[in-house]
């Protein structure tokens, strides 16, 4: 019997049995009738879809911010010592972006000044400079 494995969106061939007495009671399980294989073909277009949509985002937020020079106020003393740290989420705030982003090269910015970070969003990495005044 052909059944649909709910937690790995798969379709196997097991035993009537274990799927009648066990799987399917459970809710572990579905039948796979012709109409629940065509959803899972289309789930997986979909799927694949929204991970090209994605990629291709990326790759333009990638292109506007890339090698660009931004600027963060941030309160200090008279030696340039930051109060608060400018971390990863005051970046992404800057950036305007809703991806989770990792700094590559500095974790926290503690002085005022220019830096030059290597930012990570997804699977792209590039180069930005950021400029720290009071």
């Amino acid at each position: 019997m052909k059944i649909l494995i709910l937690k790995t969106n798969q379709i196997q061939d097991v035993k009537d049995s274990y799927a009648v007495n066990f799987l399917i009671p459970k809710g572990l399980a579905i039948l796979a009738t012709k109409q629940v294989q065509k959803d899972l073909v289309n789930k997986k277009v979909q799927k694949q879809q929204q991970i090209q949509k994605r990629k291709q985002i990326l790759s333009e937020l990638v292109q506007k911010i890339e090698n660009k020079t931004f600027t963060i106020k941030a309160k200090a003393n008279s030696d340039g010592q930051l109060y608060a740290c400018v971390g990863e989420k005051q970046i992404k705030k800057l950036l305007k972006i809703k991806e989770p982003l990792k700094i590559i090269n500095k974790s926290e910015i503690k002085q005022l000044g220019l830096y030059k970070l290597e930012i990570k969003i997804g699977i792209n990495k590039f180069p930005i400079k950021l400029r720290i005044t009071n």
